[in-house]
C-alpha cells in the first residue's frame, strides 16, 4: 500500500492529554526552578556589587580624608607660628619644605570692606613678596568674602574650617583659612597648591598603600577635557569601576578599579557560567520530557496501529475465504449445472485463494524483513516476460473491474540480475495498488525502457494520487495517508514497504512521481546484465 508508517497527523486526545500532563508535572516546575535561579542570580549580582561598590567608597573616603588631613596640618603649622618673630623665614621655609604650594597669599579686610593682600613666592630660593595682587585674585576674594569672613567666626570657636575655591588658575588652587590671631597683619591665608603637584608628592604615597596590589587607583580631571593626571597602574579611563569626587581639588576625580579582571567582569562570567549551567540542565530536561512523550506517544500509536493492522488484515483475509467459501458451497450443492459457469467459479475460487495467499506471503515476508532472516537467490532475468507473467494472473480482475491495460515493451532490453519470486511480489504490489486505488478512469500503463546504466520499468495508474506532502513517507511501515478515500480501501499496510526492501536487494532504486486526483507513477530501475548496451 502507499500508506506505511507508524504516524498520524492528527493528534488523538489521549495524545494531547499526555502532552498536558507532561507539561504540568514536568515543564513548569523547570520553568518555575529556572525563573527563581535567575532571580537569585540577580540578587545575589547586585548583593556582592553593592559590598564591592561599599569597599570601594571606603577606600575613595580614607583617600579624601587624608588629603582633607594634610591640609589640616599645614593650617596647623600656621597656628603654630602665629607669633614667630620672622614671619618671612617661616614662609619661605613653608614653600621650601611643601613643592606642591606655589605661593601664599596673606590677606584681610578693611572697616570699609577693602581687601589688604600680600604674595609669597620662591624665585631661586629667594622669597618674592608682591604686594600687588591681580585684579584676578582681587575678584575671587571680593565673590567668596563672605564665605571667608564666616571662616573668622568659625575660628573664635576653636575651628578652624578650610575652603577651596571652585577655581584653578596656571594649575593652582586657592586653599583658604582663617587665623585665631593676624599674621603679618592679616587674618586669613590663601595656600595656591599645583594640582598635579599635590597628587604626585602627597595622594601618590597613600595610593599606592591602599593599592597594595589589588586595585588600580587614578586621578583624573574633567575640565576642559577629560584626562588623567595620576595613575598606580596602566589603566585606561573606561575600566574605571568607581570614581569620587576629590574634595580639595575642583574638578578633580579618584577613580579605582580591580587589577585583573575587575568585579563587573567577574560576576558577570559567574552569572554567564551559572546560566549556562542552568541552560544546559533545562536543555537536559527538555530532552527527556521529549524522550518520554515521544515514547509514550509511539506506545499510543503502536496500539491504534496494532487494531488497524488486525482489522485490515482480518479483511483482507475474510473478503476471500468469504467469495471461496459461497462459490464452493454454490458448487457443491449442485446448483451450478452449465459447464463454462462452474469453469468461471472454479476461476473465482482459485484467484481468490492466490489473493489470500498474496496476503498471507506479505505478511510472512515483512516477518522475515523485520527478522532479517530473507534471503534472496539472483538469476539473469528477463523482465518483459515476468511483467507479462504477473499480468496475466490479473486478468480476471482487470475483466471484472474493467481495466484497460497497456504494456509497452523495448525491444531487445537487456536481462537483469533478479530473484523471481520477490521482484515478481513487487511488481504484482504495484500493479494491485493502481487497481485499488483507481477511481473513474480504469487505465493501467506499463512500459520498459534502457535509461543509462540501469534497465527501467514504468508503472503508472490515473487514480485518487498521493499529496505531495505525504510522498516522503509512504515507503515506510504502516504509513497511512489521511485521506478518507483511502482509508475506504483496505489493505495490510505493507506493500510498499516490500518493495521498497526488495528493489535495495537488487541494488536498483525506487522513484514515485504522483498528483492529488491525477494518478501515480512508480518507476523501478534495476542492473542489468549486460552494462554496456
Amino acid at each position: 500500500m502507499y500508506w506505511q508508517k507508524l504516524k498520524t497527523y492528527t493528534i488523538p486526545e489521549a495524545e494531547k492529554r499526555v502532552g498536558i500532563i507532561l507539561l504540568i508535572v514536568l515543564l513548569l516546575p523547570i520553568l518555575a526552578f529556572t525563573v527563581f535561579e535567575l532571580s537569585r542570580l540577580n540578587s545575589n549580582e547586585q548583593m556582592i556589587q553593592e559590598i564591592y561598590s561599599n569597599q570601594l567608597d571606603a577606600v575613595l573616603f580614607s583617600v579624601n580624608q587624608y588629603s582633607n588631613d594634610v591640609l589640616n596640618q599645614w593650617a596647623n603649622e600656621f597656628s603654630i607660628n602665629e607669633e614667630a618673630e620672622n614671619i618671612p623665614i617661616f614662609l619661605q621655609q613653608f614653600i621650601d619644605y611643601n613643592p606642591a604650594v606655589k605661593e601664599i597669599i596673606l590677606f584681610s579686610f578693611s572697616e570699609n570692606n577693602e581687601i589688604k593682600s600680600e604674595k609669597y613666592s620662591l624665585d631661586n630660593n629667594e622669597l618674592i613678596i608682591d604686594k600687588s595682587l591681580d585684579s584676578t585674585w582681587q575678584n575671587i576674594v571680593f565673590q567668596e568674602q563672605e564665605v571667608i569672613k564666616k571662616q573668622a567666626e568659625f575660628i573664635k570657636n576653636n575651628y578652624q574650617k578650610i575652603e577651596v575655591f571652585p577655581i584653578e588658575r596656571d594649575s593652582l588652587v586657592p586653599m583658604t583659612f582663617a587665623l585665631k590671631s593676624e599674621f603679618e597683619g592679616m587674618g586669613f591665608v590663601a595656600l595656591m597648591v599645583n594640582t598635579q603637584i599635590f597628587i604626585e608628592d602627597i595622594l601618590a604615597p597613600k595610593l599606592q598603600e591602599v593599592t597594595r596590589d589589588k586595585f588600580i587607583m587614578t586621578s583624573f580631571v574633567t575640565k576642559p577635557d577629560k584626562r588623567q593626571t595620576y595613575f598606580t597602574d596602566s589603566l585606561n579611563l573606561d575600566e574605571v569601576t568607581l570614581s569620587r569626587p576629590l574634595w580639595l581639588l575642583p574638578d578633580h576625580y579618584l577613580g579605582i578599579a580591580m587589577k585583573g579582571n575587575n568585579i563587573d567582569k567577574i560576576s558577570k562570567a559567574r552569572t554567564k557560567q551559572n546560566l549556562y549551567i542552568m541552560l544546559f540542565i533545562d536543555v537536559f530536561l527538555l530532552l527527556a520530557i521529549y524522550l518520554v512523550y515521544r515514547n509514550i506517544r509511539k506506545e499510543i500509536v503502536l496500539a491504534r496501529v496494532k487494531s488497524e493492522f488486525v482489522s485490515n488484515v482480518s479483511h483482507e483475509i475474510r473478503t476471500p475465504l468469504a467469495m471461496i467459501s459461497m462459490f464452493a458451497e454454490t458448487l457443491l450443492e449442485g446448483r451450478v449445472k452449465n459447464e463454462d459457469k462452474k469453469v468461471t467459479y472454479y476461476k473465482m475460487i482459485t484467484d481468490e485463494a492466490l489473493r489470500l495467499n498474496g496476503t498471507v506471503n506479505k505478511i510472512l515476508n515483512f516477518s522475515k524483513i523485520e527478522s532479517g532472516k530473507q534471503r534472496f537467490e539472483f538469476f539473469p532475468t528477463d523482465l518483459q516476460l515476468m511483467v507479462d507473467t504477473c499480468l496475466q494472473s490479473y486478468q480476471s480482475q482487470f475483466s471484472i473491474n474493467n481495466f484497460e491495460v497497456s504494456f509497452n515493451k523495448k525491444p531487445n532490453l537487456p536481462l537483469v540480475s533478479a530473484d523471481k519470486q520477490s521482484l515478481s511480489e513487487a511488481i504484482n504490489n504495484l500493479i494491485d495498488n493502481a487497481i485499488k486505488y483507481s477511481k473513474e478512469r480504469r487505465e493501467i500503463i506499463i512500459s520498459t525502457a534502457k535509461k543509462g546504466k540501469f534497465v527501467l520499468l514504468t508503472i503508472q495508474d490515473f487514480g485518487i494520487g498521493i499529496p505531495t506532502e505525504y510522498q516522503k513517507d509512504i515507503f515506510n511501515r504502516f504509513y497511512r495517508v489521511p485521506n478518507h478515500d483511502i482509508h475506504d480501501t483496505k489493505g495490510t499496510g505493507l506493500g510498499l514497504t516490500l518493495v521498497k526492501h526488495i528493489i535495495d536487494a537488487h541494488k536498483g532504486k525506487i522513484e514515485l512521481n504522483s498528483a492529488l486526483n491525477k494518478g501515480t507513477t512508480f518507476k523501478l530501475y534495476l542492473q542489468p546484465i549486460e552494462t554496456d548496451i
